[in-house]
């Protein structure tokens, strides 16, 4: 199959790229010809998502819309593979290519400030349907920032969002979670659960002077770094051990959580990294003793938990989001309980690290990581792409893909139509 994959970034900036990284080679190595269409370049820091020969490349920001969707056209895919532009004029004009896949990573379309969540009273994940209402909700409920202008430019940009999801053959998820999300927006999603990967078997062992906690991801107010923070005095008490902590990531509250964690009792060490690559990443992830993930939004999926898993590191994390469909309480890591607090964070991380549980939680999490794999993923994905082929080539499905060809102009996906 030649498959034109698209995603906002060449570099690797968070998830969705870092799912590219691994499932380009994947999709080469079954057979299938790849073309890789990048908005924009990211940033500079990071690591480029790595192609294998001999998959083409091309920039839309280098290139210019008008050049880059001849280059999609010259390709002439079977199939475009879309994981989100900002352009969507440009993303329409590559729907009118044949048929479509979009693979969502996150919430889009479906709230203002794509978090899910509301933060007052407390963080709680957002039932509500997108519509009007939610602007109601975003200032009283601190759902984002408090700039009327940006808020109104957000639900714009989420509803034209929402609308073009429903022009794709066919909408794929990375959760059982995020699918039920989209259904509940009148999109028949499919959840095709994402695999986990290390790239090296580390040989790192436990301390036994103290125990480990690892935070990894980015930092921000709704990951949670804060209410670890606050959770870990308690768990010092409890457990009459010393602690050592180590937050592996960056984002905007870096320097707030930094400063927090100076404030801690003795006897507890905190660390900041920055960002790892995924062989420093696996080597934290193989000498801590839990993985912490303190999420307050509904994680979509939360990989990093697999990660770990793999090197047989338990996770700890709320029953939020799609985080229950791979960490089962008791068998491979321990859901806190909710609403989030510190108090529940701390009782569930001395919990899993109890003598009597803690080493089967290590063994049944290699085990439960294991069943994530690589392929499984492109078997499923695999299925989905063809019956989005298969779906776009009958009668029905053949007549409106022509009709929208001729709707859509190259001049929509030009800079002046941004």
């Amino acid at each position: 199959m030649r498959l034109l994959i698209c995603s906002a970034f060449r570099r690797i900036q968070g998830g969705a790229e870092s799912y590219l990284e691994n499932i380009i080679p994947a999709l080469a190595g079954r057979g299938h010809q790849i073309a890789f269409c990048a908005e924009r370049e990211g940033d500079s820091n990071r690591p480029l998502i790595a192609l294998p020969p001999p998959a083409s490349q091309w920039c839309i920001a280098e290139l210019g819309a008008q050049q880059a969707l001849q280059r999609a056209r010259h390709f002439a895919p079977e199939l475009v593979f879309c994981h989100r532009l900002d352009d969507l004029g440009f993303e329409r004009a590559l729907q009118a290519l044949g048929p479509s896949v979009f693979f969502a990573h996150n919430y889009y379309g479906t709230c203002i400030s794509g978090s899910k969540t509301r933060s007052f009273p407390r963080p709680t994940p957002c039932p509500r349907i997108f519509g009007p209402g939610c602007l109601l909700q975003y200032f009283p409920r601190r759902c984002g920032g408090l700039n009327p202008v940006t808020m109104l430019q957000l639900y714009g940009q989420a509803g034209d969002r929402l609308a073009l999801l429903k022009q794709y053959t066919t909408v794929l998820t990375n959760s059982r979670y995020l699918s039920e999300e989209y259904r509940r927006h009148g999109i028949q999603a499919t959840d095709v659960p994402l695999f986990a990967l290390v790239d090296s078997e580390s040989g790192e062992s436990l301390p036994s002077d103290h125990y480990s906690l690892l935070f990894a991801g980015r930092m921000e107010k709704l990951k949670g770094g804060a209410l670890l923070l606050d959770a870990l005095p308690l768990l010092h008490e409890r457990l009459h051990r010393d602690l050592h902590v180590t937050f592996a990531g960056d984002g905007r509250e870096r320097q707030a959580w930094a400063i927090q964690a100076q404030k801690l009792p003795a006897g507890i060490q905190v660390s900041f990294t920055g960002w790892l690559s995924r062989p420093e990443l696996a080597e934290h992830y193989a000498g801590s003793h839990l993985l912490v993930i303190p999420s307050l939004w509904p994680e979509p999926f939360g990989l990093v938990g697999l990660e770990a898993g793999l090197q047989g590191t338990p996770a700890v994390a709320f029953p939020v989001g799609g985080i229950p469909e791979w960490l089962q309480h008791g068998e491979n890591g321990v859901l806190a309980a909710l609403p989030p607090s510190a108090e529940g964070l701390a009782s569930a991380m001395a919990q899993a690290l109890q003598p009597n549980l803690y080493p089967q939680l290590r063994a049944r999490a290699a085990a439960a990581a294991r069943a994530f794999s690589l392929e499984r993923h492109c078997r499923h994905l695999e299925r989905e792409l063809m019956r989005a082929l298969a779906v776009h080539s009958s009668p029905s499905s053949a007549s409106l893909a022509s009709a929208d060809k001729q709707s859509v102009s190259v001049s929509a996906a030009s800079p002046e139509g941004r």
